[in-house]
């Protein structure tokens, strides 16, 4: 008989939380301004110190927040420079 673990809630990780806290910060100060596409998951991975993983959720979380916008088959591109609420 198989016994399920109680896992609780799961929370983001604090790796992924400063991932897009730094992303964030690099789109809302203008360094990525609106309509230019982010560099590779790879990229951003080398360039954080996380892995590829880690810098999806982070894009996931900043696509949620209304930032960024995954195009399929072009890459992820900043839409907007102040989070909806």
């Amino acid at each position: 008989m198989k016994r399920h673990m109680s896992l609780g809630a799961l929370r983001p990780s604090p790796l992924v939380e400063q991932a897009t806290a730094h992303l964030r910060e690099q789109i809302v100060s203008g360094e990525w301004a609106v309509g230019t596409r982010l560099p590779g998951e790879t990229t951003l991975a080398r360039s954080l110190g996380v892995g590829r993983s880690t810098v999806r959720e982070a894009l996931r979380a900043l696509a949620g927040a209304g930032l960024v916008q995954a195009r399929h088959g072009s890459g992820v591109f900043v839409i907007a420079t102040t989070p909806e609420e």
